[in-house]
């Protein structure tokens, strides 16, 4: 009895170390950490307005802009790059504070701020006008932007698009302990918890979870600093829907809509009332059968092709009128 005393009080000795170090910041990672282990792959750095962007450039012709969704990076992007760059110059960019950009030394946050700092990249890099793209918290970024500077953006593209309240997704047994054990930690999750929640909650098929996209996932959100981002995050669930109905029904630029039938972080009938708000225009809307809320990811060819036809037929001339897709290309 008194040998299990001893393991059970060098245990408690052990996991309070590892709490304690948690909390003052041990287990995070710094930026130069982060560059070393991502940036090395034609990343490129600028300070707009006193905030740090890591930002990638690729491609030549009409350029289009693309922002990620809360948690992720511009990696989010890769599929689509591959499939615009060809044809168009992609820019994406980490929105900060996520990725390796941020923090804001303004202490502004939320969507319009994120429009902001990417409308001055735009003058940076001597762009007048752009195709403006984005997904979950990104394509609100995007739609905001849009209503408010019609003069900048030629074509709008919008995946998985949050517009009404919404409770939180259901969260298993294994996914709530993994957030609590979180809490305990001061925010540092480890990458089991990033497994869970990216084959439960994120992806369609779990098996398409990637050990190198859940390290990559784990790594970027225990960056340090993690606090700040997630205090942005929460911001951006409010929402004020006779506001949003405003701003997409002031849209002019033609709009494409990419929607997930199967998605558990949003519901489908969020994405309806979203095409329903248009009166400016009329989108065109894909919806995607067998893929979850990172469709950029785990549809990334598929969706990455809808978006390059779509950009290529406007610019012809040949802007679709509303027509609505429930089986990938129309």
């Amino acid at each position: 009895m008194k040998t299990l005393a001893l393991l059970l009080a060098a245990l408690g000795f052990l996991v309070a170390v590892v709490i304690v170090a948690a909390r003052l910041g041990f287990f995070f990672h710094s930026d130069e950490v982060l560059r070393e282990r991502y940036a090395n792959d034609g990343s490129q750095f600028i300070t707009i307005d006193g905030v740090p962007l890591r930002y990638k450039d690729e491609g030549s012709g009409p350029p289009v802009i693309l922002i990620h969704g809360a948690f992720g990076n511009l990696n989010m992007w890769n599929a689509w790059t591959e499939a615009l760059k060809a044809d168009y110059r992609v820019i994406r960019i980490d929105n900060p504070p996520e990725g390796l950009s941020g923090p804001d030394p303004s202490g502004q946050h939320g969507h319009d701020r994120s429009g902001e700092l990417i409308a001055m990249l735009a003058d940076e890099l001597g762009l007048e006008e752009f195709a403006l793209g984005g997904t979950s918290r990104g394509a609100v970024v995007a739609y905001r932007y849009a209503a408010k500077h019609p003069e900048r953006v030629t074509h709008l593209l919008l995946v998985n698009t949050p517009v009404l309240p919404q409770d939180s997704p259901e969260l298993s047994t294994r996914l709530r302990a993994l957030f609590w054990v979180g809490g305990l930690l001061g925010g540092y999750q480890p990458e089991l918890y990033f497994r869970v929640w990216l084959e439960e909650i994120i992806f369609f098929d779990p098996s398409r979870v990637t050990d190198e996209l859940i390290a990559e996932y784990a790594a970027f959100n225990n960056r340090e600093g993690k606090a700040e981002r997630s205090r942005i995050v929460s911001a951006g669930a409010k929402r004020d829907v006779e506001e949003i109905s405003r701003l997409i029904g002031s849209i002019s630029a033609p709009t494409l809509i990419i929607a997930s039938q199967t998605n558990s972080a949003l519901a489908l009938e969020d994405q309806r009332a979203m095409e329903d708000m248009f009166s400016s225009t009329v989108p065109t809307f894909h919806l995607i059968q067998d893929g979850g809320h990172f469709l950029p990811i785990e549809k990334g060819q598929e969706t990455g092709a809808m978006a390059k036809d779509f950009l290529m037929s406007s610019q012809l001339g040949e802007t679709t009128t509303g027509a609505s897709s429930d089986n990938g290309f129309q």
